[in-house]
């Protein structure tokens, strides 16, 4: 979830920050690369988002900006199904959030950018009225950014998303 500026009763917190990740056929020539410069795709169809994903769009037209590049999208995505099938049927590349990767089909691959790559926010929103033990469960536990490798942050918060829904059942169960 992305923050919405129109939605005043709900609080957000900031779950993890996704790295950007170059999305590429699978058979493409960076493909063998551990990590791509962003200047080693000048040149390539480049797939961007739409209007329908205003933060995405912003966090990688200000990437580009900040790095120098012109890239103009030659197709415009607005979720990643359609930017895996324009990848693979345009043989384009995307700048695509890290978690991406876990919805890949084998026609695409993914490598990380060279150097730092920007972020975008993924946030949970709540209404500020909810007095959920279960919200207040997961909140508490959420991992801290400045907290270890990204794969200790996924693993502490998959078992805080776990333990919440077991919290759940286990009440739902009791009340039986």
């Amino acid at each position: 979830m992305r923050r919405e500026a129109q939605m005043p009763d709900l609080d957000y917190t900031v779950i993890v920050k996704e790295p950007l990740v170059v999305a590429m056929p699978s058979d493409h020539r960076l493909a063998s690369q551990n990590a791509i410069a962003l200047q080693d795709i000048a040149g390539e169809i480049f797939i961007g988002m739409s209007n329908t994903a205003p933060t995405l769009q912003v966090v990688i037209d200000d990437y580009l900006k900040r790095s120098g590049m012109d890239f103009r999208p030659v197709h415009r995505v607005d979720n990643l199904a359609m930017a895996m099938s324009l990848i693979a049927s345009t043989r384009g590349v995307a700048l695509l959030p890290a978690y991406a990767k876990n919805f890949l089909p084998r026609s695409v691959t993914s490598r990380p950018l060279d150097g730092e790559a920007p972020t975008i926010d993924l946030v949970i929103g709540y209404n500020k009225t909810n007095t959920s033990p279960i919200l207040r469960l997961f909140l508490a536990c959420r991992p801290a950014e400045e907290e270890g490798s990204a794969g200790g942050r996924d693993a502490r918060l998959t078992t805080c998303v776990i333990t919440a829904a077991s919290t759940r059942n286990l009440r739902s169960y009791r009340t039986r």
